[in-house]
């Protein structure tokens, strides 16, 4: 399985790739996580790799946020699972 995560914050990048290996393990299955910074970073990536199961996107971003981002995925794909997510740090 491969799964997209972009997500600007490292924190909350890690935090995410470590629930979904977590789920990975719980499974028994095989996912491949690739990891982006931004938005723009993503889509250069992906028009050349445009078959992600799952692509996990940030909402708030500086340039480009995640639902911007998902209306251009649905552009193209139809198809993928998106999941939008946001992460919240309490003190």
């Amino acid at each position: 399985m491969k799964i997209a995560i972009c997500e600007d914050e490292a924190a909350a990048k890690k935090r995410l790739a470590g629930i979904i290996h977590e789920w990975e393990k719980d499974r028994g299955v095989f996912v491949e996580i690739f990891p982006y910074i931004n938005a723009e970073e993503f889509l250069h990536d992906w028009n050349e790799n445009e078959d992600y199961d799952i692509i996990f996107l940030d909402i708030k971003m500086d340039k480009m946020d995640g639902m911007d981002l998902a209306d251009r995925i649905r552009r193209t794909d139809s198809d993928v699972a998106i999941v939008f997510v946001i992460f919240v740090q309490y003190a």
